[in-house]
């Protein structure tokens, strides 16, 4: 192996190893383009909708493409890299993480139900 010195490497080698040490591999480039392509159409359906349980379940899962891109993101360039992705294009229209009741609440919910008289 021919170790190269600032006074030795040339004008092309030089960018060639600056372009290979800022390039993403291209795996990850399309890895995150899938996800960032399902997180699209999930959110426009939720849009879409006017159903309330299927608007939820539409944005739930938006929020798990979400994840899954922040997720790969960290892996590939670190936490502050996927902190940033999230300020980003996280909308704060849909979940990011579980909004929902407490498994208690819940719990309590379901006792509770049978004495109302109208139901739900």
């Amino acid at each position: 192996m021919i170790r190269k010195t600032a006074s030795t490497i040339n004008d092309q080698e030089l960018d060639e190893l600056y372009a290979a040490l800022d390039a993403t591999p291209a795996p990850y480039r399309q890895l995150i383009a899938q996800l960032e392509a399902g997180r699209a159409r999930m959110l426009a359906a939720s849009d879409a909708t006017t159903v309330d349980e299927v608007r939820i379940a539409q944005s739930g899962l938006a929020s798990g493409y979400l994840h899954a891109i922040v997720w790969a993101v960290q892996f590939f360039e670190g936490a502050q890299a996927r902190e940033k992705y999230l300020r980003e294009h996280a909308d704060g229209k849909h979940l990011t993480h579980h909004d929902g009741p407490t498994v208690a609440e819940a719990t309590a919910d379901d006792r509770r139900w049978p004495l109302q008289k109208e139901g739900e």
